[in-house]
């Protein structure tokens, strides 16, 4: 897909569904924001300010609605058609996991019904964190979850991998694209390969795999006392992890 395609593509995307994409805000952060024609897309992003999870467990919203005269409640399901374009692969694998723990057990219907109305187009980061960790725990790839997988191979041009049949609907929504050539298919696998290799050189000091057996071991530790002294009781920790799903209900 070519670079000048996309102004034409995200338009006739934004006709049926919300359209979030990476962009650098006033403060110099990068965040998904809702697309529109004078919004730059930020490609190149490294790290996004807040996790997408707040498209599918959004920070505050209405459940229930009760009819205090008729003594009756009816839930409230708001699951407007979205469409997420640039999700790195670190932040997919997140959602993934969502989707297993909110479909076991008794299923959580607000968040299926968000998950279900919205499509996930995948993008290969091109510039890492300097505090990523993502590679150290194999979070550098991803297989399932997106309906496309965007790698952008040179300035003006995309090899887009497809993941489902609607995001191969949406793709050819303006006339078929380009078949990808091998010298393309290689560019792509080139680039995952370079992505990695930065990624790789500041990732965790330690396996991360010692972790569980480290926690188990210092529950009654007094580091947990002496760090609980500053906490606020904000929730800013549940909105920013990609995968918490801690709520309370009034």
């Amino acid at each position: 897909v070519y670079m000048e395609q996309l102004p034409g593509l995200l338009e006739t995307w934004s006709r049926d569904r919300a359209v979030y994409v990476p962009a650098k805000d006033r403060d110099g952060f990068f965040n998904f924001t809702p697309w529109k024609q004078r919004v730059e897309v930020a490609w190149d992003y490294d790290l996004a300010y807040n996790s997408i999870k707040r498209y599918f467990l959004p920070p505050k919203e209405d459940i229930v609605e009760f009819d205090m005269d008729s003594k009756t409640a009816q839930p409230i399901f708001e699951a407007p058609a979205q469409l997420l374009f640039g999700v790195h692969p670190y932040d997919l694998r997140a959602v993934n996991q969502l989707d297993q723990l909110m479909d076991a057990g008794a299923p959580d219907p607000y968040y299926i019904r968000r998950r279900e109305a919205t499509v996930i187009f995948a993008l290969e980061p091109m510039t890492v964190a300097e505090t990523a960790f993502w590679s150290s725990m194999g979070m550098d790839r991803v297989d399932i979850g997106y309906d496309l997988y965007w790698t952008r191979i040179s300035p003006s041009s995309f090899y887009v991998e497809v993941g489902s049949s609607l995001g191969e609907d949406l793709l050819t929504q303006n006339g078929k694209p380009v078949k990808a050539t091998l010298s393309e298919r290689e560019a792509a696998k080139r680039e995952r390969v370079r992505v990695r290799a930065m990624a790789d050189k500041q990732g965790l000091k330690f396996s991360w795999k010692k972790t569980p057996k480290l926690l188990s071991r210092n529950w009654e530790a007094p580091i947990w006392r002496h760090k609980s002294r500053n906490c606020l009781s904000c929730g800013s920790c549940v909105l920013v992890c990609p995968t918490c799903y801690c709520f309370e209900m009034r």
